[in-house]
């Protein structure tokens, strides 16, 4: 595990600090134990929120490698009794079309009709982005290894993406889950011509907003009455101050610092209802989603990459 001491989107170390813990399924599957004491950070220069104990490229495969599958479900619903299989399928089947009608208005309105190759970095099995605009062939990077769905091409290598030459780049649900979200938009970047839009999107989340706060006090109450010795693991407060899966906390001012200090202008930026995504326990606390359209800036110099593992 590596800690970051400064800001992980503009650098600085102008940084408020939060006691917090990894959720217990979570230190299981990497460390085989519950109990992972961390820190919030939260950046006064860019709003950036953010764990200061980050996943190192072995931390990540533990995490990562069979994600959603059986065993994967399996751990995590010993931990959390309302993450079941049906749940679990739900993630990947139930909220694909919600998740897709908002991202058809946005393209309607910010995205030229004659787009005709699209990229879907980080996409699974390549399925969201697929079809949004009539006659677009779309393409799939993704480390899973997962079988794409129909019609859609894989790309195997970063390498491999910078080839082929894209009309427009799409990342979805990704930048929240990676050790340094520079390393990843700075792919993007080199993946991306002068002419190509970039398509960011991630959840709108504040790991201490009151929202959060009553869906993790609702879930101790379950875990009480289902789990009581996970539930004891995190008394008295420490439920209150989770870490999941998702390490990084974004708003529409962290969003657009990330994606100009790695080389872009923003063209249009925006938020919308994350409802695709909010069903069974997580209904109570339904956020929304910020995005940013954006094209790279040429012949200007960018901040470096960070050092880390793997992006996606």
């Amino acid at each position: 595990m590596q800690v970051a001491e400064r800001c992980l989107i503009c650098s600085a170390d102008s940084l408020q600090r939060y006691r917090a813990m990894f959720a217990p399924f979570v230190g299981s599957r990497i460390w085989r134990r519950t109990s992972v004491a961390i820190r919030l950070m939260k950046c006064r220069q860019c709003d950036f929120m953010f764990s200061d104990s980050r996943f190192d490229p072995d931390e990540e495969r533990r995490l990562y490698d069979g994600y959603r599958g059986h065993d994967y479900q399996a751990l995590r619903e010993k931990y959390e009794p309302w993450y079941t299989a049906d749940f679990n399928a739900k993630l990947s089947t139930g909220t694909m079309e919600k998740r897709r009608a908002p991202l058809a208005k946005i393209f309607r309105e910010h995205v030229p009709s004659e787009i005709k190759s699209v990229l879907d970095f980080g996409g699974d099995r390549g399925d969201l982005f697929d079809g949004l605009l009539p006659g677009a062939q779309t393409f799939v990077y993704d480390i899973s290894g997962v079988e794409p769905a129909p019609g859609v091409k894989v790309l195997h290598t970063v390498d491999e993406c910078t080839q082929v030459g894209f009309d427009l780049v799409g990342c979805s649900n990704v930048l929240e889950h990676v050790a340094y979200p520079r390393n990843l938009v700075s792919d993007l970047h080199r993946i991306a011509s002068p002419s190509t839009l970039v398509f960011v999107e991630v959840p709108s989340e504040n790991p201490m907003g009151m929202r959060t706060y009553a869906k993790r006090a609702v879930q101790e109450m379950w875990l009480l009455f289902r789990r009581p010795t996970t539930a004891a693991s995190m008394l008295p407060f420490g439920f209150l101050r989770q870490v999941h899966e998702h390490i990084n906390f974004f708003s529409m001012r962290a969003l657009e610092t990330l994606m100009q200090t790695c080389g872009f202008t923003v063209l249009a930026s925006g938020l919308y209802p994350g409802e695709g995504c909010s069903f069974g326990p997580y209904k109570i606390a339904a956020g929304n989603v910020v995005w940013c359209l954006a094209k790279k800036r040429v012949g200007q110099n960018i901040v470096t990459a960070q050092s880390g593992g793997p992006s996606v």
